[in-house]
């Protein structure tokens, strides 16, 4: 997992941006630039890119962003989970600077449907916190496991020309509990997915 989040009384259609602003690691420029992020924002224009350290990669296989929130006295516990695919580094990407680790991300398209449904209930009335997800698997290519790993995660919508950082230079590694640290397998060409 490389990040979780909660964020206050926010429809799902905000969460992963309000959650995100309200990390210590948001610069503030980054949160001027999402008062232009509106809860219309079309999801399948919303990329995410996560710039990792030259001994770091995602692992093959499906990230997932997943949405929650907890049960109240009149509303049961929500989770929804949507699959994220890796999309080529382009123009946008490289813009960036980050380009040479950096990988990005969108909704898969099979699960935009449902994302986009889930948005569409929001009628302003549910002021309960929520969690935002993402979850992804990680390899290292150094010999040893790094005891740093810093990462800067970007978002880009509609309404943002460029990405911006949602979380910038956040070693990851202080939030690991010894166990996850002990368990960060080595990269192997069959499980690492390359730049």
């Amino acid at each position: 997992m490389f990040h979780r989040s909660r964020s206050r009384g926010v429809g799902y259609s905000l969460l992963l941006v309000a959650s995100f602003a309200g990390c210590s690691y948001t610069p503030l420029s980054t949160l001027e630039a999402l008062d232009k992020v509106g809860p219309d924002t079309p999801p399948e224009e919303m990329k995410i890119m996560v710039a990792l350290p030259p001994d770091i990669r995602p692992q093959k296989g499906d990230a997932t962003l997943t949405l929650s929130k907890p049960a109240n006295k009149t509303l049961p516990a929500e989770s929804h989970s949507f699959r994220l695919e890796r999309i080529p580094n382009g123009p946008d990407e490289i813009r960036t600077g980050q380009s040479a680790n950096g990988f990005a991300y969108r909704i898969r398209r099979e699960d935009l449907p449902r994302f986009k449904a889930l948005i569409s209930k929001e009628d302003g009335s549910d002021n309960r916190d929520g969690d935002t997800d993402i979850d992804a698997d990680f390899c290292h290519i150094s010999p040893k496991i790094p005891k740093r790993a810093v990462i800067t995660v970007y978002l880009k919508t509609a309404e943002l020309q460029n990405y911006v950082p949602l979380i910038k230079d956040m070693d990851v590694m202080k939030y690991l509990d010894p166990a996850d640290r002990a368990d960060f397998p080595r990269c192997t060409k069959d499980i690492a997915l390359q730049p």
